[in-house]
């Protein structure tokens, strides 16, 4: 929470606000991991969780792109269009956080529909830092960048659930690519390798993703 308000109130557009989204991204996965190794997970910890998520992956993005959008984009009635875009950002991220506690109280435990609201603010917040400023192309990118991410998190594709895996080799991978992650984003590091990090997290995600259940048969007949 106090990352994602830092956020909000930074100076040193666009990165700056950017790299303070990045260490919510990092808290948030620690804190979640930190949970299922004490198995301190709680209904109230799930609902705690899915608040400060609003407002580090809903709100602080949002702020940010009408900060960029409104300082490099500017037209007539220009805070009409960017004010909308990041409101509508904002509420796809808490609609995707109210279906995340519903899935998370249910029987799926292994996998989500759509894009992890984590997730979004990590590849938004990579990209500003590895491609802002600019006024060409990346800044038309990051224009559209955003209502992709919102719709993004609400499709229905399955998601993966991020675990600690059981296999040796995987659990190297996996702790190579998060102390990369942490060095890259605490020391400022090599932005363009954190974006494309991220777009990778985003591709196992979904292709790492259980096969959907079968339905369950009773007496001859699916259900």
């Amino acid at each position: 929470v106090a990352c994602a308000y830092a956020s909000t109130q930074a100076g040193g557009l666009p990165p700056e606000p950017a790299w303070w989204i990045m260490y919510c991204c990092l808290l948030d996965k620690l804190d979640g991991t930190a949970a299922r190794l004490l198995k301190a997970q709680t209904r109230f910890g799930v609902q705690a969780d899915s608040a400060a998520d609003f407002l580090a992956f809903g709100i602080a993005p949002a702020v940010l792109y009408y900060r960029i959008m409104i300082a490099e984009w500017a037209f007539t009635g220009c805070e009409y269009v960017w004010g909308g875009i990041a409101i509508a950002y904002a509420l796809a991220t808490a609609w995707r956080l109210h279906r995340f506690n519903r899935e998370a109280s249910g029987a799926q435990s292994n996998a989500f529909r759509g894009m992890p609201s984590t997730l979004s603010g990590a590849i938004f917040a990579s990209y500003v830092v590895a491609f802002l400023p600019s006024t060409g192309l990346a800044l038309t990118v990051l224009a559209v960048l955003l209502p992709v991410l919102a719709i993004a998190m609400n499709m229905s594709y399955r998601s993966c659930k991020v675990t600690i895996p059981k296999r040796r080799g995987l659990l190297i991978m996996q702790s190579a690519f998060v102390v990369w992650i942490y060095y890259g984003t605490f020391t400022h590091s090599y932005p363009e390798l954190l974006f494309a990090s991220a777009m990778l997290a985003l591709a196992i995600s979904i292709f790492g993703a259980p096969p959907e259940a079968a339905p369950e048969a009773h007496d001859g007949v699916s259900r």
